[in-house]
Parts: structure tokens; C-alpha cells; sequence
């Protein structure tokens, strides 16, 4: 009887290992050079189409203006209809330039009393609307981040779930802290902000942090679809991720993690 024999796989020696962390460092270059390339691209051209856009603008709102009363009920239609299309691409440009520098900008973090934060941006959202009943229940909670970056995703997050509790008669906005798995009196660089708004459907949930992607009309809620792709862009240079879980009519609740790929600069190793 013959033995059976064996081939075992060839060991990876030191040379191979070497070699494919230099291939593996050389594509992180790459897409990182990539990466600043798209957005030196989105820049440039958000800021360069303001100009002209702005012109466009402006010498239609005054054709509109002064041809009132003269043109027909079509024609004055007709130019109502362009300026209001020339003020949404200036919002959409506005908001790749914000967007752009989202992932341009130099991180300064400290330490950020993101319940304060919170509320002054609450307080804003109730000023715009006095008339809406909104709960604000917001919690206490300091956390490592970029502040001017992380009240952009304050921003974003708390005024989607102003926006989308609109038709609710009592709305609930939430910011919780979150808290260690295996210490729950430990809180950890992360946070939600959970409503009582319309939802939306799982299935389409990884469409929403894609830029311009929208669940809902424009004519019912506005907005760009840009919010979601900025929290992401910011959230990611955090070191972090954010995800949400809705569904239909049973409100939306929107999860922040900071610094779970690597610690916050000058913190203890």
C-alpha cells in the first residue's frame, strides 16, 4: 500500500511578506492620491461654476421682474421655472464645496461638550419653526472630535430628524450616549440621535450616505441629498463609521462612532 503523500502549502518567507506590504502601501498612496485628486476636482469646479451661476441668477430674477405684466402666463412660467432651477444648482454647489472641504480640512481636535453643542443647534432648528411641538431630549456627553467638523454633522443629523418629525404632532428628537458593551456606566466616543419621524425602508439604507441620493421628494422635504454623504465624509476622518436602523413610520435612529479605526490624535497609547 502506498502512503499517501502530502503537499503541504509553501510558507510566505520574510522577502514575500516584505513585498507585499510595500504593494499594499504603494495602493494606499494611490487611492489616497486619488482621493485628494476628486476632491481638488469637486472644488475646483463647485467653486469656478459659482461665478457665471451667480450671473445667471441674478439677470434672470431681473428679467422676471421687469418683463412682469408683459410677458404671457406660459413665458412668465417658463422663466420662473430657470430661475428656480439656477438657485437649486447653487445650492447643490454650495453644498459640494462644503463637502470638498469636509475632506480637505485640517483636524483640530479637543475635547467637546457635545451636549451643548447639541442644544445650541436644537435652539436654532426650533427658531426657524416656533410654531412645531418637538421634545428635544439631548444628553450630557464629551467626546474627542474636530469641533467645527462635528458641528457640521450636528447639523446634518439633528436637522434631518427636525425635517422628517414635521408631520408628527409631538415630536421626539433623542441624542443618547453610548455607552460600553461590556461597561455600561462607561460612556465611549460615540453617540445616537433617535426620532419619532416617517422612517424609511431598510433595503435602501447604504443609498442614503451616497451624495444625492434622496427617499422622499424635494416638493415634500427639502434638502440636496448631500447631508448624510457629508456625516460620512467627517465621521470617517474621525477614524470612525455611522449607520442607521429605521423603518416605515417608526422614526429613524442615526449611530455615531468616533475613533474606532485608530485613537484620536495625542491620546494615551
Amino acid at each position: 500500500m502506498s502512503e499517501a503523500i502530502s503537499n503541504p502549502k509553501p510558507e510566505v518567507g520574510a522577502a514575500d511578506a516584505a513585498r507585499l506590504q510595500a504593494e499594499l502601501a504603494s495602493t494606499r498612496r494611490q487611492l489616497a492620491d486619488a482621493r485628494r485628486e476628486l476632491d481638488a476636482f469637486a472644488y475646483s469646479v463647485s467653486h469656478d461654476l459659482r461665478g457665471p451661476l451667480r450671473a445667471l441668477n441674478g439677470f434672470s430674477k431681473l428679467l422676471h421682474d421687469e418683463a412682469r405684466g408683459v410677458l404671457t402666463a406660459d413665458t412668465a412660467d417658463y422663466l420662473a421655472r430657470i430661475v428656480g432651477a439656477t438657485h437649486r444648482l447653487e445650492l447643490l454647489l454650495e453644498d459640494l464645496l462644503i463637502l470638498s472641504r469636509a475632506g480637505r480640512a485640517t483636524l483640530q481636535v479637543q475635547t467637546i461638550d457635545l451636549g451643548a453643542m447639541a442644544r445650541e443647534v436644537a435652539a436654532s432648528l426650533a427658531a426657524a419653526e416656533p410654531a412645531r411641538r418637538v421634545d428635544w431630549q439631548i444628553a450630557d456627553l464629551r467626546i474627542q472630535a474636530d469641533p467645527a467638523l462635528l458641528r457640521s454633522a450636528l447639523v446634518q443629523l439633528l436637522g434631518n430628524a427636525f425635517k422628517f418629525t414635521r408631520t408628527r404632532e409631538q415630536g421626539l428628537i433623542e441624542l443618547i450616549a453610548e455607552r460600553s458593551e461590556s461597561d455600561p456606566s462607561v460612556t465611549v466616543q460615540g453617540f445616537s440621535i433617535r426620532d419619532n419621524g416617517v422612517g424609511f425602508d431598510m433595503s435602501f439604507a447604504d443609498r442614503l450616505f451616497a451624495p444625492f441620493q434622496r427617499l422622499h421628494p424635494a416638493s415634500v422635504y427639502e434638502g440636496n441629498g448631500i447631508g448624510l454623504a457629508l456625516v460620512q465624509r467627517i465621521v470617517r476622518r474621525h477614524g470612525g463609521r455611522a449607520w442607521l436602523h429605521s423603518a416605515p413610520e417608526q422614526g429613524t435612529q442615526a449611530f455615531v462612532r468616533l475613533w474606532e479605526a485608530e485613537p484620536p490624535p495625542g491620546a494615551a497609547s
